[in-house]
């Protein structure tokens, strides 16, 4: 099977390699003269060095790997057109090496890129898009990125570099066959070292049966902790679980809804050690699936955790089974607070009983309504007056 799988990758290579595009157009809008190209990378090839010259690409399929080695700016035929919720004629990449950025500054936007089948070539290294460390400021914007090994590798080095930001891609079913999990976004700091100043924004994740929609590998280095990572108004349906966490620092996961989550007895979102100055806010999580994990289930692995803030987010269909918190490791006097949350019902002692792990949680919301069309919850103001009767509060 194996053998087969390598003679397939073999000949979709040579595929990508010898074929352009479908008679398709790329233009160099800044630049003109030589417009149009046959392809993609003969228009990055003859793009100015220093410059950022824009790159359009019509409807149409395109078979090439893509190594992005200038600051420019790509835009496919939904440019500006979020990801989410679209219809209508792609510019497709597909090829199983993926793309490889290989500069600064540079934006995809409005592409569907997919087939990416090789865990170990250039210029994508097993991902559909991946950043190459020392770069920064990649835009990465209004794509669909679906049926990869790995959606994106993340990277965003050096001391104050400039923001990356993901945002409004539909990441889905990355689940091709490689040596890693099949996630959507992939911080390997082994690989890229410490990842800072990253926007990662109304995107969607979907399907992916493998791995998580967003997830921070760094499992023994503190010193490359991930530090200021905003992850925000995304949508996680039927992955393993949201997100993973090692060693993440002085960052946000907000206004994001999860649902249909499957890895049972892990965590929705699943916090592995040092992670620190946290905020986990306005969340809606949605545990009534049959293979729902733990909302949020915090360990040591990595070390000690401290400062995580967990407010104002929803917690429905989770039961004495399948918990809200689990484990909850954290460094004394470190989780301030979880209280003002709505776990989907006024009764104190069914409160309890969903808990599931030593947390002070009251007050908690008494009033699950959430009237705003925007992403996350949005609780009713002043409802953060519920008290279990007795002496039901965990510490």
């Amino acid at each position: 099977m194996k053998t087969l799988s390598k003679t397939i990758s073999l000949i979709a290579l040579l595929i990508c390699v010898f074929s352009p595009a479908t008679k398709a157009q790329v233009n160099n809008i800044t630049h003109p003269a030589n417009s149009p190209y046959a392809t993609i990378q003969a228009a990055i090839n003859d793009a100015v060095t220093v410059g950022g010259d824009v790159i359009t690409v019509a409807p149409g399929f395109y078979s090439e790997n893509v190594n992005i080695t200038k600051s420019v700016n790509l835009r496919g035929a939904k440019a500006d057109i979020c990801a989410t919720s679209r219809s209508g004629a792609e510019s497709i990449i597909s090829c199983p090496t993926g793309i490889g950025v290989n500069a600064s500054n540079v934006t995809i936007n409005g592409f569907t890129i997919q087939d990416q089948v090789d865990s170990v070539s250039a210029p994508g290294f097993g991902y559909a898009v991946y950043m190459v460390p020392p770069n920064t400021g990649t835009q990465l914007i209004n794509n669909i990125i679906r049926n990869n090994i790995l959606g994106t590798g993340l990277s965003n080095a050096g001391a104050s570099p400039s923001q990356v930001k993901i945002s409004c891609n539909w990441y889905d079913a990355n689940n091709n066959q490689g040596p890693l999990f099949s996630e959507a976004i992939l911080a390997d700091q082994t690989v890229a070292g410490k990842v800072s100043n990253v926007l990662i924004d109304g995107n969607k994740f979907t399907n992916h049966t493998g791995g998580a929609g967003i997830d921070f590998e760094n499992l023994s280095s503190p010193a490359n902790a991930a530090t200021g990572i905003t992850m925000t108004n995304n949508v996680f349906d039927g992955n393993i679980r949201a997100a993973t966490f090692y060693n993440v620092v002085s960052s946000t996961f907000s206004n994001n809804e999860i649902s249909n989550s499957t890895f049972t007895g892990s965590g929705d979102l699943r916090i592995f050690g040092g992670v620190n100055n946290m905020t986990v806010l306005n969340n809606k999580f949605d545990g009534s699936n049959v293979l729902a994990p733990h909302a949020i289930r915090i360990t040591s692995g990595s070390g000690a955790n401290s400062n995580i803030t967990i407010l104002e987010n929803s917690f429905t269909g989770y039961t004495p089974a399948n918990t809200v918190y689990s484990n909850v490791y954290i460094a004394p006097g470190g989780i301030s607070p979880t209280t003002c949350n709505w776990y989907g019902t006024t009764n104190p002692a069914t409160i309890a009983s969903m808990i599931g792990a030593p947390v002070a949680y009251s007050p908690y919301l008494v009033n699950g309504t959430d009237t705003s069309p925007a992403t996350g919850f949005q609780p009713v103001p002043n409802s953060c007056s519920g008290c279990p009767s007795g002496n039901l509060v965990q510490n």
